[in-house]
């Protein structure tokens, strides 16, 4: 999770790599955490993933989503890769996504 905050804006960034109770975990913490900088700066926040506020609205949905994401980037990621030869390797923070092609992670290096 990664937050951004200046005095007038902020954001929450969730990587796509959870899933299942992992998502349920790091969207509750997304929740709690964009609360506090709701109360602390007087900002609104508001899930646009979901379309819902962050204030009122429900970790549960947003997780549901997030999980639903992450499902079909594994899924395509993984068709891909097996098509064009080269796997994906799961890379904590290396990209918006979670994903990359390291070349240094592939015995035989990906193009």
């Amino acid at each position: 999770m990664r937050l951004d905050c200046s005095a007038d804006q902020g954001g929450i960034e969730v990587a796509h790599h959870y899933a299942g109770p992992g998502a349920r975990a790091v969207l509750d913490l997304a929740y709690r955490v964009a609360r506090v900088v709701e109360e602390e700066s007087g900002l609104t926040g508001h899930d646009f993933e979901v379309d819902q506020p962050t204030l009122t609205g429900d970790p549960r949905r947003a997780a549901a989503r997030l999980g639903g994401v992450s499902d079909w980037v594994r899924r395509e990621l993984v068709r891909a890769s097996r098509a064009d030869g080269c796997p994906i390797h799961l890379v904590e923070n290396s990209n918006a996504l979670g994903y990359g092609r390291p070349e240094t992670a592939c015995s035989d290096p990906c193009d």
